[in-house]
């Protein structure tokens, strides 16, 4: 996961726990484990602000993923217009990423 600490907590909404070179390194440590870097449960409710942009965590979720050369996996609440959807699958996502669920 790109949060450092993973998928339990309000740490989650926190961009400072999500590093992109920290995420790759502990894939690459692990590579017949992890098969991706995924992104969840980022701020589906509140409004954006400085410190809850709306791709922040899909977009280093996404640097963490081309570092070291493993998938994107999203699971994903769309909220338009500023985190559509189609922009996700778009121009966020690539082929072989992998949206999760909703």
């Amino acid at each position: 996961n790109i949060v450092d600490l993973g998928m339990i907590g309000d740490f989650e909404q926190d961009i400072r726990t999500m590093d992109p070179e920290l995420c790759a390194a502990t894939v690459m440590m692990y590579p017949d484990i992890c098969v991706g870097v995924k992104t969840a449960h980022y701020w589906t409710r509140l409004p954006w602000d400085a410190e809850h942009p709306p791709w922040a965590a899909v977009d280093r979720a996404r640097e963490a993923s081309a570092l070291c050369g493993k998938p994107l996996m999203v699971d994903f609440w769309p909220r338009p217009p500023e985190r559509s959807y189609q922009e996700l699958i778009l121009e966020k996502m690539q082929p072989g990423d992998i949206h999760t669920h909703v």
